[in-house]
């Protein structure tokens, strides 16, 4: 008899958990924007109910209608739906790791317009258009007459002073342009799951510029308050060394010490475990499940 009950206990809390998860999904997709929605191809009494959840304000018929997605979740299959949803989180998540590329070449690129030098006009050019203007002529045949003068004149005065600068310059010993020395190779990676879906739940970009990695964190908050996600970097010695704990769904600029340079090189691992608060109890290596593995690559 006990284990009939057991069996029935067992039985109503998986179809709890079930429902949950329908509602989790109708959830899901009235969260989403209404140009997503349409694409997803949802059947139209779904569609149309998350549509009017959409519209409502009103927090009590807003309640109720998400009871009313959350039944007609049960009737329709829930599989597509899984399915179209996983497919939006990769693209934003493909957005997102793009965008951290992006940043990343718009960060290292404003600096170089500070190396800019400015090279005046030579002084013939300014006199050529003085000249030009004819601001001071009163007759227009005197106009045209002025302007070819000093048109003729300043020609001949950069002409003369391109010779001399030319018999200046071959005169002068060469002179050796320094090119600033390399500073690395911009990296990046996508961490995913090794159990679900090849979807991302962590970007990684490294700026070797500013010697800090930049990570993003695509997890919901509040999943697990109980534990931490730590970031490893994993070489070619196959050693773990840790960075740090990530925030979940922030980015965060890691700054990396010196010694741990040789390690962020393309072919590396980065992985997050789950651990205790504050991160691992030993120091070289997780103690957690390993919740994404990506490799760092060349952009």
């Amino acid at each position: 008899m006990s284990t009939e009950n057991d069996g029935e206990i067992v039985s109503r809390t998986k179809k709890k958990e079930a429902v949950e998860e329908l509602q989790k999904l109708g959830t899901a997709l009235v969260d989403l924007p209404a140009a997503q929605l349409e694409s997803l191809a949802l059947p139209a009494i779904l569609l149309k109910a998350v549509l009017e959840a959409q519209r409502i304000t009103s927090h009590g018929a807003k309640r109720r209608q998400m009871q009313y997605i959350g039944k007609i979740m049960r009737k329709v299959d829930a599989e597509p739906v899984r399915a179209a949803l996983a497919a939006v989180g990769g693209r934003s998540a493909a957005a997102r790791a793009q965008q951290m590329r992006l940043e990343s070449w718009r960060e290292r690129l404003i600096p170089m317009n500070d190396q800019l030098v400015a090279i005046p006009a030579p002084h013939a050019l300014w006199l050529r258009i003085e000249r030009s203007l004819g601001a001071n002529d009163n007759v227009a045949s005197a106009k045209g007459l002025r302007f070819w003068r000093g048109a003729t004149v300043g020609s001949l005065t950069l002409a003369a002073a391109s010779i001399a600068a030319a018999v200046l310059l071959a005169n002068q010993p060469p002179v050796v342009v320094q090119q600033p020395a390399p500073v690395g190779q911009l990296l990046d990676a996508s961490l995913v799951s090794q159990t679900g879906a090849p979807v991302p739940l962590f970007v990684a970009a490294y700026d070797p510029a500013r010697k800090a990695l930049i990570v993003t964190s695509l997890v919901t908050p509040g999943n697990d308050p109980a534990h931490v996600h730590e970031l490893w970097v994993i070489p070619a010695d196959g050693k773990p060394r840790p960075l740090g704990i990530l925030q979940p769904g922030k980015t965060v600029a890691m700054p990396m010490p010196d010694k741990l340079l040789p390690s962020l090189a393309a072919g590396s691992a980065l992985a997050v475990s789950i651990e205790p608060p504050g991160g691992s109890p030993k120091i070289d290596t997780p103690t957690g499940p390993i919740a994404a593995v990506g490799k760092l690559a060349k952009i």
